[in-house]
């Protein structure tokens, strides 16, 4: 027999809210409606995210940031000859003419080891095949078309011009995946501390991985 007192419930309870609130309920595919909900906060988080990083680049760089997510589909950019995804955070170097396109995650930090692993396979893949899903390289596809189109993104944004794309994810929270399979990750994975820490220093935080050092 299982036996629970009214604490136990509470207690219950209060962590079935966090869940959901937080947008990390796991919840079986048939329970669609649950699954709607799930989905609505965690874009909900995800944007709150996308603005914090917005107005950090905002007041503590030089960097001209865009204020929506940047949607490179084929009913925005006639080249795009698919859907490559939403730019979360998109700015721009006056100075450096770099264009820096910005993947933001409200991420919560995995636990266990089990959790390390679904991490490293949802962000980066253990085979060809994981990799053809994996979010790190969804992200990395749509910088590859950036850097194939810099005049068009230069028209869009009304700049002279763009020398040069760099693609980084960040993270809300430390991710142990940066530290176990960072080196295989196309892109470079940083945490918002390190984003504080460097001062929005774009540049020194895409240098994080070798891959663009």
């Amino acid at each position: 027999y299982l036996t629970f007192g009214q604490r136990n419930a509470l207690a219950a309870f209060q962590q079935l809210i966090l869940l959901l609130t937080e947008g990390q309920l796991s919840v079986p595919d048939r329970e669609k409606h649950v699954k709607a909900i799930v989905g609505h906060y965690s874009e909900e988080k995800g944007a709150e995210f996308n603005e914090q990083v917005r107005n950090y680049l905002r007041e503590h760089t030089k960097l001209m940031v865009v204020d929506y997510d940047v949607k490179i589909d084929l009913r925005h950019f006639e080249s795009a000859d698919r859907n490559y995804g939403d730019i979360d955070v998109l700015a721009y170097d006056r100075e450096s003419c770099v264009l820096y396109n910005i993947e933001c995650k409200d991420t919560v930090m995995a636990k266990n080891i089990y959790q390390i692993y679904l991490e490293i396979r949802k962000y980066i893949g253990f085979n060809d095949d994981e990799k053809k899903n994996a979010l790190i390289w969804k992200h990395y596809r749509r910088h590859e078309w950036l850097s194939e189109h810099k005049q068009e993104m230069a028209n869009y944004l009304k700049v002279g011009k763009v020398k040069d794309v760099k693609s980084i994810v960040i993270t809300s929270t430390v991710l142990p995946v940066t530290y176990l399979k960072g080196n295989e990750s196309p892109l470079p994975i940083v945490s918002y501390r390190d984003i504080v820490v460097e001062e929005g220093n774009m540049e020194v935080l895409c240098k994080t991985n070798p891959i663009w050092r």
